[in-house]
């Protein structure tokens, strides 16, 4: 995603004892009719053991519709095809050029094909264009991959959790230079107007082309009258207030609210939790009223661009930023005790500008600080970081709750807090009221299940208060983020402008694997005539026997029981993981390996 594209660090081709050889052999793997054994019942053994298996539950997700939105969907690819050859696609919603419907999609396809090459449908939807990040596409497009995780056809050895369901992609219109705030030499002279949030401050949360994907999916998914829906959003940023009146969150829960409705299809969002859990970009506390709490900004030396921090708080705050070295004279220093921007001059140079919002969100109050770190002065640093102390005072009446989180993207991570905490380290959609929030389990061979170390952590901020019950853990709301944890650790999916496919990790992984399983518990439902509920759905997903939330696990692993369906209830899986079906043996990898998330 855009907020952790330097995860991906696409991909290193791994064999022994010839990387150069592995390629050469993966390449002929992906232009042959068979591919090798390698590449045969890919995820087989992470779905085995979340209780998807296709032969076994009889689902396919048919009737259901799994809209992704993302960036990059080759419809070319086999994996996103029927057997005769024809589109998935019901529609792909270009943002940046329009929408094509299956007819246009079927015509693109055979004007490739009937070419030999694949430019001709380039032309008019390139997948590896308008993409996120400075880098682009290194290897395969994060839709693609995700689109076939989630719902892949039956090809090649390869299946996706819901084969049969009808596929909406909705690509994009969100460079990073939409959302992040970069460019300092901007911020110069300019008024509260312009920095405000609505303005200068961009924020994740509150993108419009995110609302727009989320409604023009909605309604065109709606248009083929399913019996269900599922917004897949394996995408997500870190900054953001994390609260449930965020402009794209609210759209988010007005969505899972239709499934409130008396008629109509069953509707979910399924968003994931992120990859920032091992990443120390949060601080949170609770101050006292005139209290204050102090925590370290870290910025690498030689990073360019602009480092972005925001604190947020449901109690007015001050905030003074403040060299942590001697080496800074006294000028180094930005006290935000009041609204309207100011700015950090270092030897006449400016180098951080900063600004105390109130009411952003209702209820919340933010500070915002920008440095660029290439412009401080030689020897501002104190070995390989630039420190600055931010010193948080409570001006409000009572104690009020503090999170600072940093804003990543894909450029990677120049910087850290000290102390930073695991907790509610969940992208800021992931926070939205009513979301379905997926965290990531690493591997299928651990007992008892492991959480992915970099895989976001709950709770959401700001505690809703709406359905609370009481776990072994406390008191959760019955929609806590996350809700459950899928596999998110080696899992295959479709490489596009290739027949292959490529490994990743991350939420991206686990959120589509969510993603296929509500398809199928919609379908289940479905069978028997029933319209399945959001307490149904987290039955389907992880059992009946979940009773306690964590803030890694939700109320459990992936755990598909599809009770009550025509076929046979669940796939029973072997106790011990030696006996688990997995894929074939591969004693000479060709692997296309790396981090491709969410």
């Amino acid at each position: 995603t855009p907020a952790d594209c330097r995860r991906q660090r696409q991909m290193c081709i791994r064999d022994r004892p010839s990387a150069g050889r592995a390629l050469r052999e993966l390449q002929m793997a992906m232009g042959t009719r068979h591919p090798p054994k390698d590449l045969r019942d890919l995820n087989a053994a992470a779905l085995w053991r979340s209780g998807i298996h296709p032969v076994q539950t009889g689902l396919s997700g048919e009737r259901v519709v799994c809209c992704i939105i993302d960036y990059g969907f080759d419809f070319l690819h086999p994996s996103l095809r029927h057997a005769d050859g024809s589109t998935r696609f019901a529609a792909l919603i270009d943002q940046n050029g329009g929408t094509h419907d299956r007819v246009a999609i079927n015509s693109l396809i055979w004007v490739a094909e009937e070419a030999g090459r694949r430019e001709p449908a380039d032309a008019v939807y390139d997948p590896h264009a308008n993409y996120f990040g400075s880098e682009g596409v290194t290897v395969g497009a994060h839709g693609t991959w995700v689109a076939s995780i989630a719902a892949g056809s039956n090809r090649a050895g390869y299946t996706g959790v819901a084969p049969g369901a009808t596929l909406i992609g909705v690509q994009l219109d969100l460079p990073d230079e939409a959302w992040r705030a970069t460019d300092l030499a901007d911020l110069q002279g300019v008024t509260r107007a312009e920095l405000g949030c609505a303005g200068r401050w961009r924020s994740y949360d509150e993108s419009k082309a995110i609302i727009d994907a989320l409604q023009s999916a909605v309604s065109a998914a709606l248009a083929l009258g399913p019996d269900g829906i599922v917004l897949n959003l394996s995408i997500g940023a870190w900054a953001g207030s994390h609260h449930a009146s965020a402009a794209v969150n609210r759209a988010i829960s007005e969505i899972a609210a239709l499934n409130e409705l008396p008629d109509g299809p069953a509707v979910f969002v399924v968003a994931g939790m992120g990859n920032s859990g091992d990443d120390r970009g949060h601080f949170s506390a609770t101050i006292a009223p005139g209290a204050t709490r102090s925590f370290t900004w870290h910025l690498a030396h030689d990073r360019s661009g602009a480092e972005k921090l925001e604190i947020w708080s449901d109690q007015p705050i001050s905030v003074r930023l403040r060299a942590a070295r001697r080496l800074l004279d006294d000028r180094a220093v930005l006290l935000l005790d009041s609204t309207g921007p100011k700015q950090l001059f270092i030897d006449g140079v400016l180098v951080g500008v900063g600004e105390r919002v109130e009411g952003p969100c209702p209820g919340l109050y933010c500070a915002h600080f920008l440095i660029m770190p290439e412009r401080l002065p030689a020897g501002a640093g104190a070995g390989e970081t630039i420190q600055f102390k931010l010193d948080v005072e409570c001006l409000g009446a009572r104690p009020g709750e503090v999170h600072a989180w940093i804003e990543r993207d894909c450029s990677g991570r120049g910087s850290y807090l000290e102390p930073a905490h695991r907790a509610s380290t969940l992208t800021s959609l992931a926070s939205a009221p009513g979301v379905v929030a997926v965290a990531g389990l690493d591997g299928c061979d651990h007992s008892p299940p492991r959480v992915l170390a970099m895989s976001g952590r709950g709770p959401a901020p700001w505690a809703r208060r709406t359905g609370p019950r009481r776990t072994g853990a406390g008191i959760a709301p019955a929609d806590a983020a996350p809700a459950l944890a899928a596999p998110a650790a080696g899992i295959w999916g479709a490489c596009s402008k290739t027949k292959g496919f490529m490994r990743g990790s991350g939420t991206s992984a686990a959120t589509a694997i969510a993603s296929g399983a509500t398809a199928l518990a919609i379908e289940a439902a479905a069978r028997n005539g029933a319209r399945l509920s959001r307490p149904e759905l987290m039955t389907f997903l992880v059992g009946r026997a979940s009773s306690s939330w964590s803030p890694e696990f939700g109320w459990g692993p992936l755990a598909f029981a599809p009770i009550g369906h025509p076929h046979q209830s669940s796939p029973s899986r072997p106790a011990g993981h030696d006996t688990a079906p997995r894929p074939a043996a591969q004693s000479k990898p060709i692997e296309v390996e790396g981090h491709v998330a969410p």
